[in-house]
């Protein structure tokens, strides 16, 4: 509770008390950590005792307050409150970190004609706005973002015309705006953000012609007035998130100072009038997911000479039924505009091509997830300042423009899942500024043109999922800032270049499904910061090279391969590790001696040619999936560990024995248990009877006695008790 909340008879009393202080705003800041959560019951000895202790701490107390016992004890005694008002400071303000407002705001604060400033932010305030609020008419601040209070805006805030910033963003108001608004002429910024307000903003908010921000955004609000006319010094207008209808207002096209416009994921509809592409000083325009269109010509001819739009955000709206005099659907600002940065994402917007003229410093242009169709338009390549070009997700046909090396400042180039077809140009040499070239997913074909040497700043290259072809140029190996290299998915050839081993900063190297043949390089081993190595379903051969020193590889795959020779017996330095994969090939010998890394979650070395009993498992704690099905493996199952395992795979192998007591541990967590084509004997245990999310048992083409559990039938045969797919079952033996 704050000092408001104490009766007034004890304010006042305080306040009289405090008479040595030179003003009343002194007292505010040493009184304020003592008030804040001070209850009439909680006023007593100890609290006296904290004041005086407080009192202490702030140096602008009259130089008699030396001690606490200097400090002077406050009788409480009833008086006149009216004439505490002339004692209290004008100002209260939320500076204080240690404690909390808590509880509505007392009625009375409307006797409080002095204020000036109300500051509340981030308190604990509940209850409704008290009315009385709307007597303190020199207010110029009221901010009670924040807080939880509920309920109306009282109109009577309407009273409040010398108020310069309203802020009541992050509270529980349910209800409209008030009509009285408007009577605030002097506000400068108003603040509603996530209030829960709703209905129509009122049209008497086109008289706040001294507005310069109005945020609404995340409310519900429906209805957005064509009143904007005369609020010629706004220069923010936050709308997003709310369920506006119907047209944007055109007065918006007269707020000549609008730097920002946000209004997305909106209701909107029709068509974007040409006069906001004309406001002189618009940097940022966002408008994605709501179903506008663009008005003829509005982008092509907008006629301003000095526009300098940085960002356009015009998602998920929809193709404009007029086109621009180029005949194409959408189109930069004309040669002598200033286009900081278009982006306009996730629209519905097509048409064969979206041509455009500009000879301005493009920044950033981003049009993904839209349904443009046709080629990469010549005019891209005539913005030679461009940084980020993303056209991510649409429709585009056709090869890259061989112009697009004019782009020397381009950092990001971005044109994943579309179908662009054809050769990467040499030209792509001239983006010497590339750090990110994202082309995956189209029907590239060819080769990597050796003149990628020259991307010497490139940090991401991804060419999965095309048609490429051909050896890798030795020359990526120059590509010395590389931290992710992804070209699986095509039909790359030849050898594995050595030269990969100067790519010293890779975290990501995947070449997977391709057509790889001969060695992987010793170099490979280089690469100590490596997290991914993906080299699976190639035509690799030799033996797997020296790995220990990849302390930072968590994902290692190189199965389905031809490859042969010793499996390592020392993994444990790869201490990162997490998944291991060295499946369909033709390794050989023992992992009784093998050391793995304690955090692996998956180990699959299965289709292979390893021998000898299987390894100890004491201290796999973490793995999940362990296959090591289809190898040569005999002796018997280990009796200790594995504790974690969801499924286990060992069939088409030479082991033998009982299954053990102590797998009972093992099979509480198993979902998958494959023990077939070995030569396990004994009884069937009953602790299959305990194996409740069991989906898949096999133990078929072993030596085992008897039948599954009584128990274990039933819940096979009650699918309600247990989620089994008894098709999928397999218990003969």
């Amino acid at each position: 509770m704050h000092l408001l909340d104490l009766p007034n008879e004890v304010l006042l009393e305080i306040f009289r008390q405090l008479e040595p202080f030179e003003i009343a705003n002194n007292i505010l800041n040493p009184l304020e950590d003592v008030f804040c959560f001070v209850t009439p019951p909680s006023f007593g000895k100890d609290f006296l005792t904290r004041i005086q202790t407080e009192a202490l701490k702030n140096r602008r107390f009259h130089p008699r307050l030396k001690t606490p016992n200097d400090f002077p004890v406050l009788p409480i005694k009833p008086s006149n409150a009216a004439s505490l008002l002339e004692y209290f400071p004008s100002e209260v303000s939320r500076r204080n970190e240690r404690f909390h407002l808590v509880g509505p705001l007392p009625t009375t604060i409307g006797c409080l004609k002095k204020l000036t400033a109300l500051d509340f932010e981030g308190h604990k305030l509940s209850g409704p706005i008290p009315r009385s609020l709307g007597d303190l008419t020199r207010l110029t601040n009221l901010n009670l973002k924040g807080n939880r209070v509920t309920g109306p805006i009282p109109s009577e805030l309407g009273n409040l015309v010398n108020l310069r910033n309203l802020n009541l963003a992050g509270t529980f108001l349910d209800e409209a705006i008030p009509d009285s608004i408007g009577n605030l002429v002097n506000l400068e910024v108003l603040d509603m953000s996530s209030a829960g307000l709703s209905g129509s903003i009122p049209a008497s908010i086109g008289n706040l012609v001294n507005l310069v921000e109005l945020h609404l955004r995340n409310n519900q609000l429906s209805g957005l007035p064509d009143a904007f006319g005369a609020m010629t010094k706004l220069q923010k207008l936050s709308l997003e998130d709310n369920r506006f209808t119907g047209s944007l207002p055109v007065s918006l096209g007269q707020c000549m100072q609008l730097t920002t416009f946000v209004g997305h994921r909106n209701k909107f509809k029709g068509s974007v009038h040409e006069s906001i592409f004309r406001l002189p000083l618009l940097r940022h325009l966002s408008l994605k997911g709501n179903s506008l269109s663009w008005e003829s010509s509005s982008i092509c001819n907008s006629g301003a000479q000095h526009v300098r739009m940085e960002t356009i955000h015009l998602a998920n709206g929809v193709n404009p039924d007029s086109n621009c005099e180029s005949g194409t659907t959408i189109s930069s600002p004309s040669a002598s505009h200033d286009v900081q940065s278009a982006n306009i994402v996730s629209n519905q917007l097509n048409g064969e091509s979206f041509d455009g003229r500009t000879d301005g410093p493009a920044l950033f242009l981003h049009l993904s997830q839209n349904e443009l169709s046709g080629g990469i338009p010549h005019f891209i390549t005539t913005l030679t300042n461009l940084q980020e070009l993303t056209l991510s997700e649409n429709k585009l046909k056709g090869p890259l423009p061989t112009e697009i090396g004019r782009l020397t400042k381009l950092e990001t180039l971005i044109l994943d899942h579309n179908q662009i077809s054809g050769e990467i140009p040499e030209s792509i040499s001239g983006l010497v500024a590339l750090t990110s070239l994202i082309l995956h997913a189209n029907v590239l074909i060819g080769r990597i043109p050796n003149s990628i040497s020259s991307l010497v700043n490139l940090i991401y290259l991804s060419l999965h999922d095309n048609k490429l072809s051909g050896p890798l140029p030795t020359e990526i190996g120059l590509l010395s800032s590389l931290e992710s290299l992804d070209i699986s998915h095509n039909q790359f050839c030849g050898v594995v270049p050595e030269s990969f081993g100067n790519l010293t900063r890779l975290k990501t190297l995947s070449l997977s499904h391709n057509c790889f043949s001969g060695e992987i390089p010793k170099s490979i081993g280089n690469l100590l910061h490596l997290s991914t190595l993906d080299l699976s379903h190639n035509q690799l051969s030799g033996e797997i090279p020296p790995i220990s020193r990849l302390s930072n590889l968590s994902t290692f795959q190189l199965n389905n391969n031809n490859l042969v020779g010793p499996f390592h017996q020392n993994l444990g330095l790869l201490f990162m590790c997490e998944w291991f994969d060295v499946s369909h090939n033709q390794l050989t010998g023992s992992l009784q001696n093998t050391i793995f890394p304690r955090n692996l979650s998956s180990l699959k070395l299965n289709h292979n040619q390893l021998s000898g009993p299987l390894p100890k498992f004491e201290n796999w704690m973490c793995i999940g999936t362990l296959d090591l099905d289809h190898n040569q493996f005999s002796g018997h199952l280990p009796t200790q560990g594995l504790n974690a395992l969801e499924s286990l795979n060992l069939c088409h192998n030479q082991l033998s024995g009982p299954i053990p007591a102590s797998m009972f541990k093992m099979i509480k967590h198993m979902k998958v248990l494959d023990l077939s084509s070995n030569q396990f004997s004994g009884l069937i245990p009953e602790f299959f009877g305990c194996s409740w999310r069991l989906k898949l048992l096999d133990l078929s083409g072993n030596h085992l006695e008897g039948d599954l559990p009584d128990i274990f039938r039933m819940r096979l045969a009650n699918k309600s008790m247990i989620p089994l797919r008894w098709e999928k079952m397999k218990t003969s033996w």
